[in-house]
């Protein structure tokens, strides 16, 4: 969430940040910003691609596993 100005820290203290932050993330348009989507097991194989910086890649999003 970030620091925001003395001025403006009054008005947007942490818990508004992020309760708007949370907000914005459901936003659909959002997922016009992915670019790919991987498990992230497998991420120690994939990072070194998009560490590369290609310019393909915006927004990677990882799945992490799910409690069974």
């Amino acid at each position: 969430m970030g620091r925001l100005p003395p001025e403006r820290s009054s008005r947007w203290d942490y818990r508004r940040r992020l309760a708007l932050a949370l907000e914005l993330l459901g936003d659909a348009r959002l997922d016009a910003l992915i670019s790919g989507e991987s498990d992230f097991r497998d991420l120690p194989d994939l990072m070194p691609s998009l560490a590369a910086g290609s310019g393909k890649v915006l927004c990677h999003r990882l799945r992490y596993p799910t409690s069974t």
